[in-house]
């Protein structure tokens, strides 16, 4: 997991006594993990808990009766699932001979905060690749607008999307005139005569004739789908 690991937590065993566990919580912060021997972990050591039970049943109980029981053990605090932190108290993770404990919150707080990351380099990601994208685009501009011959790029429905610079001189108009209106349209206002993407989008195919302007200006167009 990509956070600052904890401490690794102490271990007691069962054997311990009541007093011992009192004067350890006087110098280590809980939780501790208690264990039967290396192979079994028998629950948690959490101070509060354990005074909770210590102000409820006395001082005569074994440890067993001060443990909380709720804990799962994962060896990548990735793998936890919604329901594992919804039923669980406790996770322990356990890997390379080494034991952390978590509180169930200090895991969602962690988890939340790796999820934030994650995000935030994923819209730094994005904006960089925008702004790539942004240059590029640019660049096509710039060379598109340098052609002597007009370009005229407009989508499947007829809508004019680009008009190169070119169209001044043929026109008399600025590519402002003609961005965002319908082929259609155009030639309706009689901008555009004899118009070859409009018989591209009826026939589905390739269409090049001699564009006349109101100007008299005459100009090769050709019209793909």
């Amino acid at each position: 997991m990509d956070t600052e690991l904890k401490k690794e937590s102490l271990i007691v065993f069962s054997d311990i006594s009541i007093l011992d566990v009192k004067a350890l919580l006087k110098i280590h912060s809980s939780p501790f993990i208690v264990m039967k021997n290396h192979l079994g972990i028998l629950g948690i050591l959490d101070e509060g808990f354990f005074l909770k039970q210590m102000d409820f049943d006395g001082h005569n109980q074994e440890i067993m009766a001060y443990l909380n029981t709720s804990f799962v053990v994962v060896e990548n605090l990735d793998k936890l699932s919604e329901e594992d932190m919804s039923i669980y108290d406790f996770v322990i993770q356990h890997s390379d001979n080494q034991y952390r404990c978590y509180p169930i919150h200090e895991v969602r707080e962690m988890l939340l905060k790796k999820k934030m990351k994650s995000l935030l380099s994923l819209n730094e990601s994005l904006n960089e690749e925008l702004e790539v994208t942004r240059k590029k685009v640019k660049e096509l501009t710039q060379i598109l607008h340098s052609s002597y011959d007009e370009i005229f790029v407009t989508d499947a429905n007829g809508d004019t999307l680009f008009v190169s610079e070119a169209c001044k001189k043929l026109t008399g108009l600025p590519p402002e005139a003609f961005i965002n209106k319908n082929i259609k349209e155009l030639v309706e206002k009689g901008l555009i005569v004899n118009s070859v993407t409009l018989k591209t989008m009826k026939t589905k195919a390739i269409h090049s004739a001699e564009q006349t302007y109101p100007h008299g200006l005459i100009q090769h167009s050709e019209a793909d789908f």
